[in-house]
């Protein structure tokens, strides 16, 4: 970002008017002008000036741009933003718009990913990248780290592509997620939380606790229909990949809750434990489709208390 530029963003996140930043400056309000459209050039008192008055550092001020250092390394490894794309997994819009971007916290989690794939100090390329702010702390860029490196990897790059799926088909009629959301929901509460989702989901910040696996294929579903996008198998995939743990999860509960309330009381369950028992199986001498709701629950909690004796009989 340019050092002009940067003063303007930090004065009007201040508050402040040229003219009043100029009067705290000791210059005229044209100067101000000048060096924020980089016209003019800022002396070495005033660049300190400027820094204490809005509390950042002057190396904040004018250290390169996050993308210029991205470029910079890109041209060491003789390597392209497509390439540096497809191996992050970032989409290119992220790149094309760095410059102009006011981060939020998943933009300086993706910093971090890029900056591990072109092996530089990720706190370097988290300074660098530009905000009304002061420069990023260690205890901050500790956090991100921690919170980046707690979700499986493989996870995380299911999320990465449903976030870009999600931005291929708004983009593809050329909407803005507003326009989007007012096109598929018609309530105001709704709309705000869908707003929310799909700019989470976009911006590789969403995560599968905030809603359930019917509701987000609902929600795509309705995204793919307004932007005449088909419903590809793939959106299906990265959805089913990161819903897979939590319907393990459900399984594991379904499987234990006889030996949890003491027994089966429905038939479908009783059924799935009878022909999970591959030696009852074996034996025969019974014919499942000939018996009633009623016998295959009391089969199978026979079952399951015959092995509960077994099973006290030769605790330890």
């Amino acid at each position: 970002m340019m050092l002009g530029y940067k003063i303007k963003t930090l004065r009007i996140k201040n508050q402040l008017t040229q003219k009043q930043l100029a009067d705290k400056l000791g210059l005229a309000q044209s100067t101000i002008g000048m060096i924020e459209s980089g016209k003019r050039d800022v002396s070495f008192e005033i660049l300190i000036k400027i820094a204490d008055l809005f509390n950042v550092s002057t190396d904040y001020l004018t250290r390169k741009s996050a993308k210029a250092v991205i470029e910079d390394k890109l041209e060491e490894l003789n390597m392209t933003f497509e390439e540096l794309s497809d191996k992050t997994k970032i989409p290119m819009v992220f790149f094309d718009k760095l410059d102009d971007i006011i981060p939020y916290e998943g933009d300086y989690e993706r910093i971090q990913v890029i900056a591990r794939a072109l092996n530089i100090e990720p706190i370097d390329l988290a300074n660098a990248l530009h905000r009304q702010e002061p420069p990023i702390t260690y205890e901050k860029l500790d956090k991100w780290d921690k919170k980046y490196n707690s979700r499986d990897l493989s996870e995380k790059a299911n999320y990465i592509e449903l976030g870009k799926v999600v931005e291929e088909c708004r983009k593809y009629k050329e909407y803005s997620i507003t326009n989007l959301v007012s096109r598929i929901a018609q309530d105001d509460n709704k709309r705000k939380k869908i707003e929310k989702i799909i700019y989470d989901l976009e911006h590789y910040n969403w995560t599968k606790e905030k809603l359930s696996k019917p509701d987000l294929i609902e929600l795509l579903s309705k995204i793919a229909t307004e932007t005449n996008t088909s419903y590809p198998a793939t959106f299906e995939k990265y959805v089913d990949k990161i819903y897979a743990d939590i319907e393990n999860e459900n399984q594991i509960r379904e499987d234990s809750a006889p030996y949890n309330t003491g027994g089966f009381t429905t038939p479908e369950a009783a059924m799935q434990f009878i022909l999970k028992q591959p030696a009852v199986m074996g034996f025969g001498g019974f014919d499942v489709n000939k018996m009633r709701d009623e016998e295959i629950i009391e089969f199978a909690n026979e079952l399951l208390n015959q092995l509960k004796l077994i099973s006290y009989k030769y605790k330890k």
